[in-house]
């Protein structure tokens, strides 16, 4: 035995120490890289599912308020039977709209392109402030009729969300 008893116990145990080095950095990247992965998926998701959210109570609202005016308008008793329910209506609508506002500002950092662009139609559509008329007055039907605009592109901006939140999140 020429070689000194540390390089023979060196050349033993120096290529699994490497070995296990190596496997240990690579498990440790890959893990990593998993993890933040998985992280941005689950902001995704929670992201969809609070504009979803959001634009359910939307079209809830604006579909309350369509039956509402044109019971009005047809002489059945409305649905937001008080001043008081119409106020409350109204505060949700715009509580929801600002939430929606502020996805959109966000645009397509979380959200897909196609669905911020979606999202962002949506919030022009309802910045579009109809000329309110009274009951049974001449610019009535102008303003049901926007009313139904909105809530008719607030459904189409769901179904739209819906299907890229799908697509995006890959879940079928």
């Amino acid at each position: 035995m020429d070689e000194p008893l540390w390089a023979f116990l060196l050349k033993l145990l120096f290529p699994p120490l490497c070995a296990g080095f190596l496997a240990s950095y690579v498990t440790y990247r890959l893990s990593r890289r998993r993890f933040i992965l998985e992280r941005w998926w689950d902001r995704k998701a929670d992201t969809y599912a609070k504009i979803i959210g959001s634009l359910v109570a939307l079209t809830y609202s604006l579909d309350r308020w369509v039956e509402d005016e044109t019971a009005e308008l047809s002489g059945r008793k409305p649905l937001l039977k008080t001043q008081r329910d119409d106020e409350v209506a109204l505060i949700e609508y715009e509580a929801v709209r600002t939430q929606l506002e502020r996805a959109a500002t966000e645009g397509d950092y979380i959200i897909s392109e196609k669905a911020a662009n979606a999202l962002s139609e949506l919030i022009r559509q309802l910045q579009k402030a109809p000329e309110w008329s009274d009951p049974g007055g001449p610019g009535w039907t102008d303003w049901i009729n926007c009313i139904i605009g909105y809530s008719k592109a607030a459904h189409d901006c769901l179904q739209a969300m819906r299907d890229e939140a799908r697509s995006d999140l890959r879940v079928k």
